[in-house]
């Protein structure tokens, strides 16, 4: 199932993601195969787990959104939301399977 915060950023800045409009069990099962770590092909990590293992969640993956998309959505959000600021920023390097360029989340319980 998609987090709420996931959601309202991909309405805002994607709205025509094909998660959005995917039933949520189909949701489950495509958070569950998407994220894979590095050098080890056959291994799949949930996003769930993969942020209980980090504490980061990855908000736009480098992936699948160009660099100037995530740098947008990351400036407004900091913009919108400066008590998040420390805590929301784009992966210098890949990181525990997130690739570099990824926009994360880390340690907001209140969102």
């Amino acid at each position: 199932m998609m987090d709420g915060l996931t959601k309202l950023l991909l309405r805002r800045y994607a709205p025509n993601d094909p998660r959005l409009t995917e039933p949520s069990g189909a949701l489950a099962a495509v958070a569950k195969s998407t994220a894979s770590l590095p050098d080890t092909s056959g291994i799949k990590v949930s996003p769930e787990a993969l942020e209980k293992a980090t504490g980061m969640i990855v908000i736009l993956s480098s992936d699948k959104y160009s660099e100037s998309a995530i740098f947008e959505a990351v400036t407004k959000f900091n913009r919108e939301h400066p008590e998040y600021m420390s805590n929301s920023f784009v992966l210098p390097t890949a990181t525990n399977g997130i690739p570099a360029g990824s926009w994360v989340l880390t340690n907001i319980e209140d969102l």
